[in-house]
This record gives structure tokens, sequence and C-alpha cells, in this order.
């Protein structure tokens, strides 16, 4: 049987040349647990995104980024950075061809937020000035864990980490506001923010606030991987 084919977002630099960049660790985490990653270059039309979704058996969008307000009738606030309306264009389109063609989806920081905006719901543009109760979220070190998140009992992300409290790292200044219709929130920080949610639509759909693909060494985090390739993989066997 073949590997799954993983799609993976990435981000897009302008320095003396146009870079597509994309951190190892995602590619890293695919491939140790049994996947073939894809790179999905920002720049690709979002008209195309169905088009490369259908070739593939699974999709990750990646960290990054703020989204553009307007994408969730947020405001302009002075924190928003990063922004990039073809990746919005692109990854948007990408959560809608997934639900669509049932094909598993997995989001990490910025694809979390990501998925909620494309299913209607809302984000905070900063925590620091729009959510009152609030730990560290932004710690800016990957290899650090920053705090705990609970998991509710009976979810999917309980049963394939066997924990209902995971240590975290942390590097986002932006979060989930209005929780999606078709969303699930299934864990939170110790502040009471989303940081994981769980589709309800009987299609494989996880996503996730922290950086799992940064912690190697974190069983919980490479459980996260392996279901995820898993769920690629059936879907290939089942599709292909």
């Amino acid at each position: 049987m073949q590997p799954p084919l993983i799609g993976i977002t990435a981000k897009r630099e302008e320095n003396k040349h146009t870079q597509i960049i994309l951190n190892e660790y995602y590619t890293q985490s695919i491939l140790s647990n049994g996947g073939l990653p894809v790179i999905l270059p920002t720049g690709m039309p979002g008209n195309k995104a169905e088009l490369a979704a259908i070739k593939l058996d699974g999709i990750l969008i990646s960290g990054g980024g703020d989204l553009e307000p307007a994408t969730y009738h947020g405001s302009p606030h002075a924190k928003i950075s990063g922004l990039d309306p073809a990746r919005d264009e692109l990854e948007l389109s990408l959560v809608h061809a997934c639900l669509k063609h049932r094909i598993p989806l997995f989001g990490i920081c910025r694809g979390l937020q990501v998925i909620n905006v494309a299913m209607g719901g809302s984000l905070y543009a900063d925590i620091t000035d729009q959510y009152s109760r609030q730990i560290d979220h932004s710690t800016k070190q990957f290899d650090l864990y920053a705090h705990t998140v609970d998991l509710l009992p009976d979810t999917h992300l309980a049963e394939i980490t066997n924990a209902r409290e995971l240590r975290v790292n942390s590097l986002h200044h932006q979060a989930i506001r209005e929780l999606a219709p078709g969303l699930k929130a299934v864990a939170h920080a110790p502040d009471g923010l989303m940081e994981a949610v769980e589709g309800t639509g009987g299609n494989y759909l996880l996503a996730v606030q922290w950086h799992p693909e940064a912690l190697a060494a974190d069983p919980a985090a490479q459980a996260i991987f392996s279901d995820f390739v898993h769920a690629a993989a059936k879907y290939a066997a089942d599709h292909r």
C-alpha cells in the first residue's frame, strides 16, 4: 500500500526573492508517521484548491501569520501582522474542499483559526487586548511547555492521547472567539481559551492551537500526527 499523500500549506515571504517557506517540523512529523508530505504553495489560486485537494489523502493547514480581519468580519488592529490575502484565499478554499469531499483535515495554530473562520466562526484579533482572563500564550519558543490544556472526556482527542490534560507549547496572539457551527471545542487552556476543536459532521477534522509538530519527543504530540496520517491512509484505501 502506498503511503498517504498529505498536503501541507506554506507561507510566503518577500525578501530579495519571493520564497515559499515551511518549517521542517511539519514534513518530518508526517514522514515519521508514515505519510508523504506535499507542499501546497501560497499563490495557488483558491479556485485551484479543490483540484489539488481531491488528488490528496489529507490536508494540514499549518501555522503562520494572521488572517485578514475581513474574513471573519473583524476590525483592523495594531497587533495584526503577517497578512497574506492569497494564503487566506487558498486555505479557506481548501477547508471547504475537504468538507465537501470528506478529506481528512488537520489544523495547527493559524490552521485552527482558518478552519473556524472558513466554517463561520470569528477570532480575537489580539487576546491580550480583547480577552480578559489570560495566561501567556505567546512565548515564541517552540520547545517550551508554556501551559496545560484540559481535554473534554469522550472526545477523539482525549481518546488518541489517552489523557485528560496535556502540556503544550504556545506561540499565538489570536484565538477562537465565536466557535463555528459544525465544530466542537474539545480542549481549553486554564484561562478558558479554546485550544482544540473537532468536527461534528462525521468526517475527520481536528485542529489544535499549539504546535505538536515541534514536540517530537512528546508521546501525545506524536499520537496526534499518527492518528491524522492513519485517517489519511484509510481515506486513500477507500477512495483510490
